[in-house]
């Protein structure tokens, strides 16, 4: 499997609806850019976030490590991209030269992702991992996917019927 290169977003709603221990155990080694982990645990931390005192732990344990993008001209024109933020720049910069696939949600970084070739999966893929890893019964997966939504992850009626029914047929 390949490595995962997660964004903010999945880490935090995939956090808040209970699946820290889901990322831990994924067999996959994890990273995330190091302007995710200033913005997931730092200023998660700094606001009180119970979800920034979990994805701690998980850093402090080695379940996910931070990368940092050796590539500078790549990031550098991905920083340049109009509506791209440094955290999804920079995930997509490791990706793409180290070969990881992308954990991200952004509709617009995949875009960006599509058009520089690079791998990536949305946080659904990683509930489904979790099912496929016996770490999670099909109904705990349906559940985590409503408490995201409940917590503010944003996911339209069509993902939503997609999600479940990978869950079904994983």
């Amino acid at each position: 499997m390949k490595p995962l290169i997660f964004d903010a977003t999945p880490l935090i709603y995939l956090t808040r609806a209970g699946l820290a221990s889901v990322i831990e155990q994924i067999p996959a080694r994890k990273f995330a850019a190091r302007s995710v982990f200033r913005e997931v645990v730092e200023q998660g931390k700094a606001k009180g976030l119970a979800d920034a005192l979990a994805l701690a732990r998980l850093f402090e344990k080695r379940a996910i490590s931070i990368a940092d993008a050796s590539d500078v001209a790549l990031l550098r024109t991905l920083a340049r991209i109009r509506g791209l933020e440094e955290p999804d720049a920079e995930t997509l910069a490791i990706a793409k030269e180290r070969d990881y696939r992308a954990v991200l949600d952004d509709l617009f970084a995949r875009r960006v992702a599509r058009t520089y070739g690079v791998d990536f999966v949305g946080t659904p893929h990683v509930i489904i991992l979790g099912i496929r890893n016996d770490l999670l019964s099909k109904e705990e997966a349906i559940n985590a996917v409503d408490r995201m939504i409940e917590t503010g992850w944003r996911c339209g009626p069509e993902l939503y019927r997609e999600t479940i029914r990978l869950i079904r047929e994983s």
